[in-house]
């Protein structure tokens, strides 16, 4: 399966950054045996605004190519719960998947998918 890796920060000194993101979202992809096509990240924006060009394009991209958006925690994807439901509905419209690391969350399960309806 194809993935996309979505990487957010709020400020540039960060508990959790990039890197480490990139890290566990590269290692958790080969697991699954999934292949990272491309990258995304939005760097100092918060996770409260739907104004991010980097996750817009991840899920331009994952929707376009039918791709799995894989990322860290649900946390790193937004702070909004209408903004969750908003993008796993995009998704799952587009036959394109989401995926978190540190979550039982991946929509490409149906499992994965109530539980997102649950925590989201």
């Amino acid at each position: 399966m194809k993935a996309v890796a979505y990487i957010r920060v709020s400020t540039t000194d960060q508990k959790l950054s990039p890197s480490a993101q990139r890290e566990r979202i590269r290692a958790f992809c080969a697991a699954k045996g999934w292949d990272i096509v491309k990258r995304f990240r939005d760097i100092g924006i918060t996770g409260r605004t739907k104004e991010r060009p980097g996750l817009q394009s991840a899920l331009k991209y994952a929707c376009r190519h039918k791709a799995v958006v894989v990322v860290y925690s649900l946390s790193r994807l937004t702070r909004s719960a209408a903004h969750a439901e908003s993008i796993c509905q995009r998704i799952e419209k587009s036959g394109a998947a989401l995926a978190s690391c540190t979550e039982p969350i991946d929509t490409t399960t149906a499992m994965g998918r109530a539980f997102f309806g649950v925590v989201s």
